[in-house]
């Protein structure tokens, strides 16, 4: 099993690297990309990106002298005409300087990258693209698609069925970062910067309940919806990183599947994806290393219980592993009989 982690700057490859990823990904937006096309996306982030093909270029080459693939995320949801034929132009340059892969989140766009048939280019399609099915890797496996980044919330039993149904298709599955607590394929929104507010979703709301005839709710069944409104607001701060914190030793306290790496190697899913270009330096290297330890430490001693005790001690909260909040994969912290 490999991994796969992000760097937003050249400064961040080498780090990276020695932490432990096998491959890196990034964007990339040029200022000439930002004055044609305004704030369109190109990535799903505003920010955090490489800011030219020259950036580009000596990131390839780093991460090629030490033999890690490259990846550059296309992955936007929807794209213009015009900003596919750019995006092209941008995929055919990164290929040329050798870059191993396009993340794309756009059919329109992965069907213009097929048609180009760049040479040694591979296709990976993001988990924006809600890939749920093995019917859905067949139609992606017919555009040349060689890897699918699973979208979170599969249940493993979902992914070992679609897994075991889509050989050769490589797979991905996230284990580390990704805080989103909604279905990002069926998202339609991008996250302001940091300072701007960061993801609007996360406004604090409150929520009145009230009977269609307007009259009280009954007492137990008011009660009831007061405790679904805790336990939801509890959910999406243990998804949101625990206020987007980190312990002392500077591991974030993000939503992870470190559990399930035994269940995801049976499964056959290859690579493990650390998400976060937006975060720190130091936020990406001690979540790589984490992934690390906890792959190592399956590989080595193929104890999944001996896995789980590690991986619940790492930020010292086991508690909010064992509620299953903090986890892509709650069956394995909750001990279900079926995993």
């Amino acid at each position: 099993m490999r991994i796969a982690a992000p760097v937003a700057s050249v400064a961040e490859v080498e780090p990276v690297l020695t932490a432990g990823a096998d491959e890196i990904y990034f964007g990339v937006v040029e200022r000439t990309r930002s004055e044609r096309f305004g704030d369109a996306p190109q990535n799903r982030r505003l920010f955090a990106n490489l800011a030219s093909v020259d950036e580009m270029r000596r990131v390839v080459d780093l991460a090629r002298r030490r033999g890690a693939r490259t990846a550059l995320t296309l992955n936007a949801p929807h794209y213009t005409d015009a900003q596919v034929d750019a995006l092209c132009v941008l995929a055919a340059a990164f290929a040329a300087d050798g870059g191993d892969a396009v993340i794309v989140g756009d059919f329109g766009l992965l069907v213009a990258l097929q048609a180009l048939a760049i040479r040694r280019l591979e296709l990976h399609a993001s988990s924006i693209l809600a890939c749920r099915n093995a019917a859905m890797v067949a139609v992606l496996s017919d555009l040349v698609v060689r890897r699918v980044v699973l979208p979170r919330f599969l249940t493993l039993a979902e992914v070992a069925s679609m897994v075991a149904r889509s050989r050769p298709m490589a797979f991905e599955s996230f284990v580390m970062n990704d805080a989103c607590f909604h279905e990002e394929g069926h998202c339609r929104t991008n996250h302001l910067a940091p300072a701007d507010g960061g993801p609007f979703c996360l406004e604090p709301m409150e929520t009145h309940h009230v009977a269609r005839d307007g009259r009280p709710l009954p007492t137990d069944l008011a009660a009831k919806l007061r405790e679904l409104d805790r336990d939801c607001c509890a959910w999406k701060w243990a998804m949101s990183s625990r206020g987007f914190t980190s312990t002392p030793w500077g591991l974030p306290y993000s939503p992870c599947g470190l559990c399930a790496i035994p269940a995801l190697d049976a499964a056959g899913v290859g690579w493990l994806k650390v998400a976060g270009r937006f975060g720190p330096t130091a936020r990406k290297l001690a979540s790589i290393e984490a992934v690390r330890a906890a792959r190592d430490l399956w590989l080595d001693h193929r104890d999944g219980a001996e896995l789980v005790r590690f991986c619940q001690g790492l930020r010292g909260v086991p508690d909010a592993c064992r509620t299953g909040r903090m986890c892509f994969y709650p069956e394995v912290a909750q001990g279900s009989p079926e995993h």
